[in-house]
């Protein structure tokens, strides 16, 4: 079934012949998934952003744990989207949690010190600077705010593969 020559083998399809790669399993991954993985990116940032934000307000702590629910939405919605499993996947999976708790905690950090001065939250977000959020997180932070902010990483890495 395969040819010498070309290193291509007949690939029987229903109704169709198609011709597949004999010595390897690895498949170019079509331009359209990366277009998806872009959009499922930005939508996973701004939904853990707002979410995260949410809980903080209403905890009035830092809620360190959102970090674990950004890696499983992350890999959740890149499945959903069609992405094929592989190390590529679970490297965007990774870069996607990464730029969620960020951003995530960014968002929470600007609206708690907004909340503080009155400010209205899209308004706070705007007006507080990275030094001032990173002096509320070395303030508000715990212990196991820090140990769910680490195991985001591997568990996203896992989920994404």
């Amino acid at each position: 079934m395969s040819d010498a020559t070309t290193g291509y083998a007949d690939a029987s399809r229903v109704f169709y012949r198609t011709l597949t790669l004999v010595h390897g399993h690895v498949k170019p991954i079509p331009s359209r998934h990366y277009l998806t993985a872009v959009a499922v990116a930005l939508l996973a940032i701004a939904g853990i952003a707002a979410i995260w934000a949410g809980f903080g307000l209403f905890r009035r702590s830092p809620c360190g744990w959102m970090a674990l629910v950004a890696a499983v939405d992350a890999a959740v919605l890149m499945k959903l989207a069609g992405f094929p499993a592989g190390a590529v996947r679970a490297r965007i999976v990774l870069a996607i949690t990464v730029m969620s708790v960020l951003t995530g905690g960014f968002v929470v950090a600007a609206v708690s010190i907004g909340a503080g001065f009155g400010i209205l939250p899209h308004e706070a977000i705007w007006r507080t600077g990275p030094e001032l959020v990173y002096f509320w997180w070395q303030l508000n932070i715990s212990a196991w705010d820090v140990v769910a902010l680490l195991l985001a990483l591997p568990l996203s890495w896992w989920l994404g593969r």
